[in-house]
């Protein structure tokens, strides 16, 4: 009988050290801190208080986004609050989308222009839509006249509503309805968290 010696071989695999996470909570306060930070500084630029790099980066969202640009320090103010309160909202990225659709979809009807000329014009100035709605409106307009291009956007403002608050349009329009008469004793729930399984 021959016997073979059998070979243990070691695995040559270096080790890497595990590296401690944040928690998710903490995570998400950085966010929301971030976001609040931006927010407050759109604002010092919108206000020309900000400091030439301020002002220049919000003079690059004007370009992009047009009047748009003037929405997004609520949007962060928006999701940063949502962010700071886990208990009562729970924000994913279907939030995210939803708010970067509004954006879009605004930018797109704030830059329906009949005319091509003036509707670049506008955008090379900083109005309307900016460049991301010129070039949103101009797309659409080469499949379709201007009236269905208006209701397209509409269409895409409504559906970005209804995936950032992640509840149904009759949902919202009845909570804030009844907040109007009522006053700020109902709350506008958004993403409410799920229930425990």
């Amino acid at each position: 009988m021959v016997y073979m010696a059998r070979r243990v071989v070691k695995s040559k695999r270096k080790r890497t050290p595990k590296t401690p996470s944040l928690q998710p909570e903490v995570a998400r306060e950085i966010v929301a801190i971030a976001l609040t930070a931006v927010a407050l500084l759109l604002l010092l630029a919108i206000f020309n208080v900000g400091g030439q790099l301020v002002a220049q980066l919000f003079h690059g969202l004007r370009l992009g986004l047009g009047y748009s640009a003037y929405l997004l320090p609520l949007i962060c103010l928006l999701l940063a609050w949502m962010l700071f309160q886990p208990e009562r909202y729970t924000v994913k990225a279907n939030n995210y989308l939803g708010f970067t659709g509004i954006v879009v979809a605004l930018a797109g009807l704030l830059h329906l222009q009949p005319n091509d000329a003036a509707a670049l014009a506008l955008a090379q100035r900083g109005g309307g839509g900016g460049y991301l709605g010129y070039g949103l409106s101009r797309g659409l307009e080469q499949f379709l006249n201007l009236p269905a291009v208006a209701t397209v956007l509409v269409a895409v403002f409504l559906v970005a509503v209804v995936v950032a608050a992640n509840a149904k349009i009759s949902d919202l329009i009845r909570q804030l309805l009844g907040r109007l008469h009522r006053g700020p004793r109902e709350e506008i729930t958004i993403n409410e968290p799920a229930a425990p399984v």
